[in-house]
């Protein structure tokens, strides 16, 4: 039986990077992603605010290398790269994390990356340059709205946020008509172990959803056991 039967289940050049970045091996990974559950759960009953729970929080890291296994970010990304091909384009990842996700859209296109987590940030620009997938990381938040996109990622994120409704107003003002947003939506798993996860946004699934019929096409649905994905392209005459 293997050592790392979590590890195991993760893309190598994850696994590669994680390693490297904390300097340890695949059993020293292990532990990390199975503590990691347990230490952000606790870091957020403890939590000075809900900002500085994500500012400062580097157990992310090891937590997304474990989700976004290739079965996950295949998911993701299949309705893009399969019948929707960017090139030449201005695309932000909003709320990357890791940046996996934005990465895989990287040759041929201009990918922006924003996360408030700095511990997140430090990792992706790691896994950027060590698997040669550039992005822009964008150094303040205001510099997201500067600039209009050919496409933005939006993948679990709306659960954590305590707006996710005005957030998604914002982005959507800065996708170019014809644009594609790529998102999860707002339906997540929202279990004890989670509780980032906030329970009252279980409120906001219909008024998201209704919002999104407003700004164009729902062009992909798809859903998961862990999210749902959805690729709206918006109204080209607005």
């Amino acid at each position: 039986m293997s050592e790392t039967p979590a590890v195991d289940k993760c893309q190598p050049h994850l696994i590669e990077a994680g390693c490297k970045y904390f300097n340890t091996d695949k059993i020293g990974l292990e532990k990390r992603i199975i503590e990691c559950t347990d230490k952000m759960r606790d870091k957020w009953n403890r939590k000075v605010s809900v900002r500085e729970f994500y500012e400062d929080n580097e157990e992310y890291i090891p937590d997304l290398i474990f989700f976004n296994n290739n079965k996950r970010v295949q998911d993701v990304i299949y309705p893009i790269m399969s019948n929707m091909v960017l090139k030449n384009a201005d695309i932000l990842d909003f709320g990357a994390g890791i940046g996996e996700i934005g990465m895989n859209f990287a040759e041929g296109n201009n990918v922006y990356y924003w996360d408030i987590n700095k511990k997140c940030k430090d990792f992706a620009k790691f896994l950027s340059e060590k698997t040669k997938r550039p992005i822009i990381q964008l150094e303040k938040e205001e510099d997201i709205y500067v600039r209009q996109y050919d496409m933005i990622i939006t993948t679990d994120i709306f659960e954590h946020l305590t707006n996710p409704i005005e957030q998604l107003k914002l982005l959507i003002k800065c996708l170019k008509p014809g644009g594609f947003f790529l998102t999860t939506g707002i339906h997540a798993k929202i279990t004890p172990d989670i509780p980032y996860h906030l329970l009252i946004n279980i409120e906001n699934y219909d008024e998201f959803d209704n919002y999104i019929d407003t700004i164009g096409i729902i062009r992909y649905y798809h859903s998961t056991c862990n999210e749902a994905v959805y690729v709206i392209q918006k109204w080209r005459n607005k």
